[in-house]
């Protein structure tokens, strides 16, 4: 969960996000799908989610499903499915010059830094020893 500067928090669910206005007390939110169809989209419970800090209107979530997803905030369209964690996602948040994705998962060694200005790869796998 996640309180954005329009001031709509955002929560993870069960294969959706569901988005309050905190100028408006109550139960009401919006629902967002994060799947289309049978299994195009991001599946799973959504476990984290992050906003860029200098691409406004960019937002990342993270699935127990192993994947990372890239939102327009506005519309929440999907812009990018990212693949590569190898455990659950728990932890998403973008570098301060907002070109980089960091994520982090559970029964996973790795911290995986996407390059979210060349159509999101990886660039640099860092393994996390306690």
């Amino acid at each position: 969960m996640i309180l954005a500067l329009s001031g709509r928090i955002f929560a993870g669910y069960n294969k959706s996000i569901r988005i309050f206005d905190i100028h408006r007390p109550g139960r009401d939110f919006a629902l967002y799908s994060t799947t289309q169809g049978n299994k195009e989209g991001q599946p799973g419970i959504i476990s984290g989610v992050a906003f860029s800090s200098t691409h406004t209107g960019m937002l990342a979530t993270g699935s127990y499903n192993q994947t990372n997803a890239i939102y327009r905030e506005d519309s929440m369209e999907l812009l990018y499915i990212l693949y590569g964690q190898e455990g659950g996602i728990t932890h998403v948040q973008f570098s301060q010059d907002g070109n980089y994705l960091y994520t982090g998962g559970r029964k996973d060694p790795y911290i995986l830094f996407w390059d979210v200005r060349k159509a999101v790869e990886v660039v640099y796998k860092k393994v996390f020893i306690l």
